[in-house]
């Protein structure tokens, strides 16, 4: 995707809010408006997400595959896999929707080969080793972070798409400053990690990160070499293709961990349906398993982790 730094400036001006409800009111923010063409690659959410590949959006993004969340005006859709379509993409805030699909060519359906096998990370497995570099350009790794409940989650700066990487942000942003306001047994904090590590230098972190109200102790903003940035997203199941011809046109999906004191993964939450008030009580639940009874204090516990807790799905 190609966009300005002006996606930070965008992120001040966001409210944090979810599309799970239908909107009753007009959104207060101004709608900006978008004439898309593309072709369909998927119908998903039981028919109000398309996944479209989809040309360029003069003054907005470049082209690429993205899932677009359908408005009610626009359900059921009609729409088929390898259909070719026309439609209006709305922005307002930290909204997005499409309507006013039309089918402009029906086209048969494309078979795609299974990508090779990776061995993805479940609730109760161990997160593996990493090694990171934050905003302020000092090393973040696995065992740096030995001892501290973990929110993870993936982004790059340049998403110009307000309800993917920018509304992770700002959950982030409100679950940090609800944590702020707690008393938890042990340290928290929060990783974002961008798989687009070319643009996201720790300097380019630093200014984005200075768009959010959290204390650095609390949050880090990661980049890396490619290779393990990669490894560690596919391995926590992220959707992330390059396209050959422009390394910033891809297909991203979102994934967010809860990781307990011990490095176990406690929690995975898919997509962008989540709200800000269950991570942080996640995280602050993260902590049972590690209390000595009855005192409420960190203890040697038995490390773990609530293994049966289940994956919150789209």
């Amino acid at each position: 995707m190609r966009t300005s730094f002006r996606c930070a400036v965008l992120l001040l001006s966001l409210a944090a809010c979810s599309r799970e409800e239908p909107m009753e009111d007009p959104p207060s923010e101004p709608v900006r408006t978008f004439p898309v063409k593309g072709v369909v690659e998927g119908v998903t959410g039981a028919g109000t997400v398309l996944e479209v590949r989809h040309e360029a959006i003069e003054g907005y993004m470049a082209a690429m595959s993205m899932p677009f969340d359908v408005g009610e005006s626009a359900i059921p859709v009609r729409a088929e896999e390898g259909d070719t379509i026309a439609f209006r993409l709305h922005v307002a805030g930290n909204q997005s929707w499409i309507e006013d699909i039309r089918i402009l060519e029906k086209g048969a359906r494309t078979i795609v080969a299974p990508p090779p096998r990776i061995d993805f990370l479940q609730v109760g497995d161990m997160v593996p080793d990493f090694r990171f570099v934050n905003q302020a350009g000092r090393q973040v790794t696995r065992e740096s972070l030995h001892g501290t409940v973990l929110a993870l989650t993936f982004i790059y700066t340049r998403c110009p798409i307000p309800d993917f990487c920018p509304r992770m942000s700002i959950h982030f942003q409100i679950a940090c400053a609800a944590l702020g306001e707690k008393e938890l047994p042990g340290p928290w904090r929060f990783l974002s990690l961008s798989f687009d590590p070319d643009h996201d230098t720790p300097e380019v972190l630093r200014r984005y990160s200075s768009a959010f109200a959290c204390v650095p102790e609390h949050w880090d903003f990661l980049t890396g070499s490619r290779e393990d940035i990669d490894r560690l997203a596919l391995q926590c199941g992220l959707t992330l293709v390059r396209k050959r011809e422009n390394s910033l046109e891809w297909d991203h999906s979102l994934r967010t961990l809860i990781i307990d004191p011990e490095g176990r993964i406690r929690r995975i939450l898919i997509g962008n349906r989540w709200q800000p008030e269950e991570l942080v009580r996640e995280m602050q639940a993260a902590w049972e398993p590690m209390l000595d009874p009855g005192d409420g204090v960190p203890g040697a516990g038995d490390g773990q982790g609530d293994a049966g807790a289940l994956n919150v799905h789209e």
